[in-house]
């Protein structure tokens, strides 16, 4: 395919890009391939770190992206209805176009819930661990809508990174008399809002966000998921007002992503608040403290081998991160002080006397016989 000159007037710069990378593989796809794949392995780095199920994981990967490639497909059919009920051999052909985020992510997330069900894996875990993937994937993945110029906005003379080419006139000649029906305003040989790297950039910076968070100051199992659809809800509902290839609602001017995206905010900070408000009764670090002395069962299988705290025989472990699935069993650890450390050695000290003079008791009871 030809290569197309793009200009980014704010910056004073111009170069050519094309949408293939070699052959015929194009870069869209070889981009989303990159940012699933960097996603699935950190994914994997903190499922090992959380002591989930690995086999499990696999599990959830396979049937989450299949389900997330039937729900991104049935979630753009169902937006577009008016043309496919019409076409109705076309809904098969992917390869044609027509894929919408917010379905792919809403099936895959119902497959792995399923996964979790029958493998008896924590979904809150999970949505913590995905919330950070899904924010990686689409930050490097919208970089495909570049190379490909298109999911980019309406124009702008203001905007530092306003970008045009041929492409962005030709689509916005073809769908001008129908955005102007819609009250949107284009003019094909101005330049846009290059919306995709908007996103790409917010994503990211959500994603490093959540990650700190999840380092250093989660309170509760579903927080990262939570703050996910807060972030990306709000993104992408700015983003969307933007766009010149939203979907509609039949024939509204209400956007579906839009509206999906104003549910997410709402729906996470619900979350948000009624978790903080557990946690403020369940912290998820407590001091911490041998629970089998009380007579709790513990699940030492799959207790991990980083989580501090005392093991099965009463050893103390070490430092280090505790796997949230068991949280309410163990907290992060606090190193002994001298006190008791004393305290230890001298416990083991008198339990050494005492078998001395256990020993002694003994041989004098075999010197009178």
């Amino acid at each position: 395919m030809d290569k197309v000159k793009v200009v980014f007037e704010g910056l004073g710069i111009a170069f050519n890009v094309s949408p293939v990378a070699f052959g015929t593989v194009a870069k869209y796809g070889l981009i989303i391939a990159i940012g699933y794949t960097i996603a699935v392995v950190m994914g994997g780095m903190r499922a090992y770190k959380w002591r989930m199920s690995i086999d499990a994981m696999l599990d959830i990967a396979i049937w989450g992206t299949l389900a997330g490639i039937v729900g991104a497909r049935l979630y753009y059919v169902f937006s577009t209805w008016d043309y496919y009920h019409n076409h109705l051999g076309e809904i098969f052909k992917i390869w044609n176009g027509g894929l919408a985020i917010y379905g792919g992510l809403i099936a895959a997330l119902i497959a792995a819930f399923i996964v979790c069900v029958v493998k008896k894996l924590s979904i809150t875990n999970l949505l913590d661990l995905c919330a950070m993937s899904f924010l990686l994937a689409q930050g490097i993945g919208r970089w495909g809508n570049f190379f490909n110029q298109e999911a980019f906005g309406t124009n702008t003379t203001t905007a530092l990174f306003r970008m045009y080419s041929e492409k962005t006139r030709d689509y916005l000649l073809s769908v001008q008399a129908d955005l102007a029906a819609r009250g949107v305003t284009v003019y094909p040989d101005r330049p846009v809002h290059p919306t995709f790297l908007y996103e790409s950039v917010l994503c990211l910076i959500g994603f490093v966000i959540c990650r700190i968070i999840c380092n250093k100051f989660r309170k509760f199992r579903g927080e990262i998921f939570a703050l996910y659809l807060v972030w990306h809800g709000a993104v992408r509902f700015f983003i969307e007002g933007i766009r010149t290839d939203s979907l509609y609602i039949a024939h509204t001017n209400i956007r579906v992503s839009q509206l999906v995206s104003a549910i997410m905010v709402l729906g996470g900070i619900i979350w948000l608040i009624l978790g903080f408000i557990y946690a403020k009764k369940h912290p998820l670090h407590q001091e911490i403290r041998h629970k089998k002395l009380e007579g709790e069962k513990i699940d030492w299988k799959n207790k991990a081998p980083h989580e501090p705290g005392f093991d099965k025989n009463g050893n103390w472990v070490r430092e280090g991160y505790i796997d949230p699935e068991y949280s309410h069993k163990f907290a992060r650890a606090k190193k002994r002080d001298n006190s008791e450390k004393e305290t230890d050695n001298d416990k083991e000290q008198a339990e050494e006397e005492t078998v001395v003079e256990t020993v002694e008791d003994t041989e004098a009871e075999n010197d009178d016989n």
